[in-house]
């Protein structure tokens, strides 16, 4: 049995494994990509929330003085 017939199957096997790992980094990265959006826009959202949380006290305020 020549030598190349009893390496294939693990040469096939080992490049199969690095294929899924490889993979699994790229889902990995891609994970870690959309958890760093969500939390901009987390960011995002509750910094507008303070805005308009100001506008709110502002605008009650120039109401409760205009009566």
């Amino acid at each position: 049995m020549p030598l190349f017939a009893i390496w294939a199957p693990a040469i096939v096997a080992a490049a199969s494994g690095l294929i899924t790992l490889g993979m699994m980094r790229q889902a990995l990265r891609d994970f870690a990509v959309r958890i760093a959006g969500i939390e901009r826009r987390q960011e995002i959202f509750q910094h507008r929330l303070e805005q308009n949380s100001q506008k709110v006290s502002y605008l009650e305020g120039a109401i409760s003085s205009s009566k």
